[in-house]
């Protein structure tokens, strides 16, 4: 007993469902030659074998060298099957094998036969550039063992293809990391900038949770001039300030421009202001600053879209006012600066569209802006608080905006702003040019005060005249989210 395999015992004996018919004896290996795996079974007393397990019983040393006999003999046919069920295997794995070949090979001819190789190279490389550089920063290294990269990707598919992405440097003008630490990234962006030759490259860094300090060389080819000078869409996003000096103080320094720089975007935590950001950017359309107070130094009449997240009010006045001519101005999370006196300058902005985001607002922030700021061209004005969760959104202050800023507004929408009656009639009051209203309403019950949008409205009154309809004739949706 105590040389037999321990792993036959590993379940119950007596709980064993032994069948009630005797097994077949023989087993068809092949039906072609006729191979076969036989063994007699029929001498195996199932029955009384189960019935002496259950009740304990012990057999007396002649019986204990007739089942001995039995044991041997059992092993033998034990040996048996395992010897052939191992030889299966080995053929089974042999079969897979040559299964998994003929998989590819299959895929190989279907490949071949694929429609998609009668496109002209033309239509190709749209596709290709629908996939590779839709956006800022799409060939990304994600992490230390992810990588998206579907420009080496669909390169590495054919010679037809492979000849095709080398020949275009749009393929290769996206790309970015979200793990600056990660070694691979001074050789990806070397590749990619020596691919996409002089065409405008889209780049991004997003590193908020840097685990150590990313590789030098990931910015040096990024930074010489005959790099910086080819940046069309930029994103930098980190937690550190450094990452962002570390990009922009050497273009500062080097009194360098960037001629096609079309959108900025910076994300980062900075305690004080970065300095004077003096380069030329004469085509720069776009600007976003979160948390990052950027000193614009003069104006920039080419920016037309302004995007302004977690700054204090004064330094959102401060970008405004190097920005003239914006049409899209859209705020978010106004900080609060906590202690001694906050001096903000009087701003008058030509923006066409406000965008007022309260989420996670402090408390004195709005306040503190809307009484220095007025809008002489506003049309449309957008309220949003997508988690409505403000104790107060500063209608008041908002209100006497809007009275000092000779603004022809039509345009009013309202996102899960759950205002009281009084508030969403002085807000109306305020605004008697709205042509089009837009409210969306949070799907949660409002707080005691604080009624449907619907109702409110349905106390409005509109012009009765016919002159009256035609200057002042508009429509007004209320939606839930």
């Amino acid at each position: 007993m105590a040389g037999l395999d321990e792993n036959l015992y590993r379940r119950s004996v007596a709980q064993y469902l032994w069948p009630k018919k005797l097994l077949c004896t023989r087993l068809d290996l092949c039906a072609k030659c006729g191979d076969s795996f036989q063994f007699d079974l029929q001498q195996l007393k199932y029955d009384e074998t189960i019935r002496r397990v259950r009740s304990g019983y012990s057999p007396d040393e002649p019986e204990r060298a007739f089942y001995s006999k039995l044991l041997d003999d059992a092993q033998r046919d034990m040996d048996r099957c395992q010897l052939e069920l191992r030889r299966l295997q080995s053929l089974l794995r042999e079969l897979e094998w040559q299964q998994d070949r003929v998989e590819a090979y299959v895929a190989g001819v279907r490949s071949i036969m694929s429609p998609i190789h009668k496109l002209p190279l033309e239509l190709l490389g749209e596709i290709f550039k629908y996939i590779c550089c839709g956006d800022i920063g799409v060939n990304c290294i994600i992490s230390k063992a992810e990588k998206q990269l579907p420009t080496l990707a669909v390169s590495g598919v054919c010679i037809r293809w492979y000849n095709l992405v080398t020949s275009m440097p749009v393929l290769w003008s996206s790309f970015g990391s979200k793990a600056l630490d990660n070694p691979s990234n001074p050789s990806l962006f070397k590749l990619f900038l020596e691919r996409s030759r002089l065409h405008p490259i889209d780049f991004r860094f997003d590193d908020t949770i840097p685990s150590k300090l990313p590789n030098d060389d990931s910015f040096s080819s990024l930074i010489a001039i005959e790099n910086s000078s080819r940046w069309r869409h930029v994103r930098i996003a980190a937690q550190e300030s450094f990452m962002v000096d570390s990009v922009l103080l050497p273009l500062i320094n080097g009194k360098q421009h960037l001629p096609v720089l079309v959108s900025l975007e910076l994300r980062s935590s900075f305690d004080d202001q970065l300095s004077s950001f003096s380069v030329d950017c004469p085509v720069l359309q776009s600007l976003t600053l979160n948390g990052v107070p950027l000193d614009l130094k003069y104006p920039r009449p080419t920016i037309t879209y302004l995007n302004l997240e977690y700054l204090f009010p004064n330094e959102i006045s401060h970008v405004i006012l190097h920005c003239p001519d914006i049409q899209v101005l859209e705020v978010k999370h106004v900080v609060e600066r906590l202690g001694g006196v906050l001096t903000v300058p009087t701003t008058s902005c030509n923006v066409l569209k406000f965008i007022m985001k309260y989420t996670d607002i402090e408390p004195d922030g709005p306040p503190c802006l809307f009484d220095c700021i007025t809008f002489p061209k506003l049309a449309h004005l957008v309220l949003s608080d997508p988690g409505s969760q403000c104790e107060t959104y500063h209608i008041a202050s908002l209100c006497s905006m809007l009275e000092r800023s000779p603004s022809r507004l039509t345009h009013l929408s309202m996102h899960f702003i759950p205002l009281t009656s009084n508030e969403l009639l002085r807000l109306f009051l305020c605004v008697p040019l709205v042509t089009t209203l837009e409210v969306e309403e949070p799907q949660e019950p409002h707080t005691t005060g604080r009624p449907d949008v619907s109702l409110v409205l349905k106390s409005l009154v509109a012009p009765s005249s016919s002159d009256d309809r035609g200057d002042y004739g508009g429509e007004a949706k209320v939606g839930c989210g």
